[in-house]
């Protein structure tokens, strides 16, 4: 089956933001489905100086037609001024499961 189905990866500051922000996208059918993943150590250059930071990676499972709302979302709610939002095509997959995915998003 094929869909427009989407896969966007989020880095939060901490775990619990990352959460808070999986809740809601899921409660405002943003996103059918989001994962947690603490324990990253993120490496890149932020005006000029190269930083270090632990964050949380957040994976969202959506629609192409929720990116939009989606990443105003985000805008809106992430504490980074500048959130990493990237959309990855997820469009080859189970069957089933693409279609819970759109099930779920509105």
């Amino acid at each position: 089956m094929s869909t427009d189905a989407k896969l966007v990866l989020i880095t939060c500051e901490t775990q619990t933001e990352a959460r808070e922000l999986a809740y809601l996208c899921v409660e405002k059918s943003l996103a059918a489905c989001a994962q947690v993943l603490p324990g990253l150590d993120s490496v890149y250059r932020w005006q000029g100086e190269i930083k270090v930071q632990p964050e949380t990676l957040l994976l969202l499972k959506t629609t192409a037609a929720a990116i939009a709302p989606l990443k105003r979302f985000i805008q809106d709610n992430h504490s980074y001024n500048v959130p990493e939002f990237l959309v990855f095509d997820a469009s080859d997959g189970l069957s089933a499961y693409l279609q819970w995915i759109n099930d779920n998003v509105e």
